[in-house]
C-alpha cells in the first residue's frame, strides 16, 4: 500500500508527463505537423497519451484546426471554444464540453483546411479505446491501492483538464502580444506550467512551428520546445518546415 504523499507525488509526475505529451505530440506533431518523431517513439507517445487522457487525435485535431481557421471569430459555427463568445470561465472549466460539441459538428469536419490536415493523420483502431483508457487505469489503481489510487488519478486529471481550459480560455482573453495581428495572448506563468502552451500569441502567429518561444527570455517557459530540441539532438525528432496556409486565419 502506498501513502497519500506518494500518491500525490506520483499523480504530479503523471501530470508532468501528460502535459508534455499533449504539447509535443498531440499539438505540435499531430495537429500542426511541425515535428516528426522516430516511428517507435511516436507510437509510444500515441499509446501513452491515449491511455492517460482518452483523447482521440483525429477528433481533437479537427476541432483544434477549425479553431485556428476562425480563432476568436464568429461564423457558422465559428470558433468552437472562444472565451470572447462563450465566456472565459466557461472555457476554463468546461473546455472538454466545447471540444466534444465541436467534434460532433459536421461543418467542422467538412472544412477544406481541416480535411487536408486530417488526410495526413492515419486512422488507428486503438483510438476506439477513448475514455476507457484512463477510466480503466483509474479503476485498476483504486483496486490495487484504494484511496491513494483515487487520489493519484485526481491529482493528474483535474489539473490537466483545468490547464487545457486555461490555455483556450485565459490565453485568448488577456496577456501580452508579440504579434498584434495574431490571435491569443502570451501568459508566461501559464506557459511555464503547460510546457510552453501559454505562449499562445506566438503560436497563433507561427502555428506550424514546433517552437513557441519567440524571444530569448521566453525559453524559460518553453520546456516543450526544449524537449523537442533534446529529442532532435538524440536523432529521435525531425523539425518539419511548413509554411502557414494562407487560407487559415491567424
Amino acid at each position: 500500500m502506498i501513502s497519500n504523499i506518494t500518491a500525490l507525488v506520483s499523480g504530479l509526475a503523471v501530470l508532468l508527463v501528460v502535459v508534455h505529451l499533449t504539447t509535443i505530440y498531440l499539438h505540435r506533431c499531430v495537429a500542426h505537423g511541425g515535428v516528426r518523431y522516430h516511428p517507435w517513439l511516436e507510437s509510444g507517445m500515441h499509446i501513452v497519451h491515449l491511455i492517460l487522457t482518452g483523447i482521440k487525435v483525429r477528433q481533437w485535431t479537427a476541432v483544434h484546426t477549425y479553431h485556428h481557421v476562425f480563432a476568436d471569430k464568429p461564423g457558422d459555427p465559428g470558433d468552437p471554444h472562444s472565451p470572447r463568445f462563450e465566456g472565459v470561465w466557461q472555457i476554463v472549466f468546461f473546455n472538454v464540453y466545447y471540444y466534444v460539441k465541436g467534434a460532433k459538428d459536421p461543418r467542422v469536419w467538412a472544412h477544406p483546411f481541416v480535411k487536408e490536415r486530417l488526410s495526413r493523420i492515419p486512422i488507428r483502431r486503438i483510438d476506439n479505446i477513448g475514455l476507457w483508457g484512463p477510466a480503466s487505469l483509474w479503476i485498476i489503481a483504486i483496486m490495487i491501492f484504494g484511496f491513494p489510487g483515487l487520489l493519484m488519478g485526481l491529482t493528474y486529471l483535474v489539473p490537466y483538464l483545468l490547464l487545457q481550459g486555461a490555455v483556450n480560455g485565459l490565453a485568448h482573453y488577456c496577456g501580452q502580444k508579440n504579434f498584434p495581428s495574431a490571435s491569443g495572448f502570451n501568459l508566461r506563468l501559464l506557459a511555464f506550467i503547460t510546457a510552453g502552451e501559454g505562449l499562445h500569441n506566438n503560436h497563433h502567429a507561427r502555428f506550424t512551428s514546433p517552437f513557441f518561444a519567440h524571444r530569448p527570455h521566453e525559453w524559460v517557459c518553453e520546456s516543450g520546445g526544449l524537449t523537442i530540441r533534446l529529442l532532435r539532438a538524440l536523432r529521435l525528432a525531425e523539425v518539419v518546415s511548413i509554411e502557414p496556409s494562407p487560407s487559415c486565419s491567424l
